[in-house]
């Protein structure tokens, strides 16, 4: 039955819900994460994709311009204050698969949510590893969006390698 469940989720259609401040926004510069824009296009070949990202209301003007600039503002989009309301966004967009950059956003969401926590900062990683185990049994590291690709969007892999 575990073997049916794993593969039934992996290749099964499903929605995801990306972050964008440090998974695909870099925070630090503004520009794109290596890979991102590519890694959401493989998603939207095989699943449905929404944006949802802690947002004030006074930066929401420059996340839009953003998300216009590098050509991705066809991705539906929703904004929400505290944290804590991602989980809620999720359940209600019937979300399976939550690509996020804060592991405390992730701990919130139910077991049914496949958790992705988009880290390749080995202070962090190994800080959690040290304080936190527990969290990756709940939690798929994914360190680029190579990874992501690899793991959840096969057909893109597989089609990339042909050619």
């Amino acid at each position: 039955l575990f073997a049916f469940h794993f593969v039934f989720r992996m290749t099964t259609p499903g929605v995801f819900g990306c972050d964008i401040g440090g998974v695909i926004k870099n925070l630090h510069d503004e520009e794109p994460i290596p890979g991102a824009r590519s890694g959401l296009r493989s998603i939207q070949r095989s699943h449905k994709l929404v944006f949802i990202s802690k947002c004030g209301l006074s930066f929401r003007p420059k996340i839009l311009s953003w998300l216009k600039e590098h050509g991705l503002d066809d991705v539906r989009l929703i904004f929400c204050e505290p944290y804590d309301e991602k989980a809620g966004i999720c359940c209600k967009e019937h979300v399976t698969h939550m690509i996020d950059d804060k592991m405390q956003v992730l701990e919130v969401f139910n077991d049914t949510v496949v958790k992705i926590w988009f880290c390749n900062n080995p202070k962090n990683i190994e800080g959690a590893k040290r304080y936190q185990p527990d969290l990756f049994k709940k939690f798929r590291l994914m360190g680029s969006w190579d990874e992501i690709v690899a793991e959840f969007c096969p057909e893109a892999t597989a089609a990339a390698g042909a050619t």
